[in-house]
Parts: C-alpha cells; sequence; structure tokens
C-alpha cells in the first residue's frame, strides 16, 4: 500500500503515534481526543487516576478494541494493514494484576 512504510522508513518511524484517539461506549466517552508520540528507542510510562482511560488506550493500541474515531500507528503501521502473523509477535496482556501476600 503506498501510505505504508518501506523497511528503511518503519526503522525511523515513531514506535508510537496516536492522533485524536475518540472511544464511545453508547453515550459514555471514554477517551475524548487523546494525542501522543512516543520515539522509537524510547522508554515511555502510561499513568494516570483511575478511569482516565489508560487501559481504553493500550486495547485499542494492541488491536482488542476498535477506536470510534482517531488513528493509532506502531512503527508506521496501522493494525488494519499489517498481517495476522505480524499482529501475533506483539501480542500482549493490557491488564496485569499483582497479588501480595505477607
Amino acid at each position: 500500500m503506498p501510505d505504508e512504510p518501506g523497511p528503511a522508513e518503519a526503522s525511523t518511524a515513531a514506535a508510537l503515534d496516536i492522533r485524536s484517539l475518540r472511544k464511545e461506549f453508547g453515550t459514555a466517552v471514554a477517551l475524548d481526543g487523546i494525542s501522543l508520540r512516543v520515539p522509537n528507542g524510547s522508554i515511555f510510562g502510561f499513568l494516570g487516576p483511575n478511569g482516565a482511560g489508560k487501559t481504553t488506550t493500550i486495547r485499542i493500541v494492541t488491536g482488542l478494541a476498535h477506536a470510534t474515531a482517531g488513528t493509532v500507528r506502531v512503527l508506521g503501521a496501522t493494525w488494519h494493514t499489517i498481517g495476522r502473523r505480524s499482529r501475533a509477535r506483539s501480542a500482549s496482556s493490557p491488564t496485569c494484576r499483582a497479588s501480595t501476600t505477607g
């Protein structure tokens, strides 16, 4: 596809590029126009209070949920344009829960 990066462009693309991301659940707006860019090779923390939309954003980024509007690119590609094999290689668990005893 002409709008997808080739091998050279993918290596210089942002690790994550989110533009005007919006997610609605019926009349409730979970995400309202989130935009952020994580440069390739950087470490990024995604923090916020409960209910801020962190898990919803990560579910959209990983392809587990669909956005109402906006775009998400991972290394220059969208979930719609990369193959099933590539999606399987990037498998993630959007929520991890730790249990401590003691």
